[in-house]
């Protein structure tokens, strides 16, 4: 009932842009509705007999991702990486409160050292930090996406900001999340070290084609899944009559063979 309870919540609050920014403001005040996506259960089962390991967060946002994950999966250490400078006090509460969680403030890209220009949509002065993008036109999408009749009273806010290459920031996660509007298959091109040594399990929110991500991770070994929360299974991506979904893990392992315990 709480976890229906939840869901319900957090899509009538996601349904306008003050009902987003209270939600922001619900799950920044309290763990009560974190993680704020299912999917985000299957990190349990991909780290399981795993006591500790790195949770690599690209899209950290106000840190709801990292504290969803760490309230999954206790023990575990979490570098979340943010482009929006908006976010730094915010995660830097977080590490100050928590050892295990480190933030850093760039964007990933296929390279490091980069000036980009990140666009944070503002509705009336409260901003919509879900939409920002590296382009205007992937930051316009989500918005005319998640807030149709508000688009148009919509402006964006430029700041600038540096990338970073995944392979170049000098760690070895076990778990990657990629949650950053559109610039996914550019992160996996700077992560090709990373991919092939470490082979670390991912989780894409897909924001564009998903097939472009599939095909250029097959070389490395990766085969894709769909998460089930109400069976805590995992299931090949594009089984028969399944819609697209909005996550799609990767692994080299074979996670059909995963359950819940």
């Amino acid at each position: 009932m709480l976890s229906w309870f939840r869901s319900r919540a957090i899509s009538l609050l996601e349904s306008h842009p003050y009902g987003y920014a209270l939600g922001v403001h619900l799950i920044t005040a309290t763990d009560l509705f974190l993680p704020h996506d299912h999917d985000y259960y299957g990190f349990k089962y991909l780290a399981a007999n795993r006591r500790t390991g790195l949770f690599l967060d690209l899209g950290a946002n106000r840190g709801h991702s990292a504290r969803g994950f760490a309230k999954i999966v206790p023990g575990w250490d979490v570098l979340s990486v943010e482009p929006n400078p908006l976010h730094e006090a915010q995660l830097r509460k977080l590490a100050q409160k928590n050892a295990r969680f480190q933030y850093r403030i760039a964007a990933i890209d296929s390279t490091s050292g980069c000036e980009r220009t990140l666009y944070v949509p503002f509705f009336h002065g409260t901003p919509l930090h879900s939409a920002a993008a590296l382009t205007l036109a992937e930051a316009t999408s989500g918005i005319e996406l998640s807030f149709p009749r508000q688009a148009a009273k919509v402006r964006y806010v430029s700041f600038k900001t540096l990338t970073i290459a995944i392979d170049d920031l000098g760690i070895e996660p076990q778990i990657i999340k990629f949650d950053i509007q559109g610039a996914e298959l550019n992160a996996l091109k700077g992560a090709t070290r990373t991919l092939t040594t470490l082979s670390p399990d991912l989780l894409v929110e897909i924001s564009f084609s998903e097939t472009a991500l599939i095909e250029h991770l097959k070389p490395f070994g990766y085969r894709p899944y769909v998460y089930g929360h109400s069976t805590g299974t995992f299931v090949p991506y594009r089984a028969a009559g399944m819609v697209t979904p909005r996550n799609v893990f990767f692994s080299k392992r074979s996670l059909t063979d995963t359950r819940r315990s």
